[in-house]
């Protein structure tokens, strides 16, 4: 999966590459959560509509999350 690159240049990442992604609540607007993504996370997301985020402990791999999300 490769993310589009009309929306990887508009992305602010940090020195290694990352980007924040905020979880809210959809009728709040509460956040659930911060997390990190990369470019491979957001392309999956995009594709699956499950969230995929970038774990940065220790393990430097995907994390999904996602059979709740709608």
């Amino acid at each position: 999966m490769t993310l589009d690159p009309a929306i990887a240049v508009r992305l602010k990442r940090n020195a290694e590459g990352l980007f924040t992604a905020i979880v809210q609540e959809r009728g709040t607007g509460d956040v659930l959560m911060v997390a990190w993504m990369d470019d491979e996370a957001l392309a999956r997301t995009l594709e699956t509509r499950e969230a995929t985020y970038y774990s940065r402990s220790g393990r430097r791999r995907l994390s999904h999350r996602g059979s709740q999300l709608l």
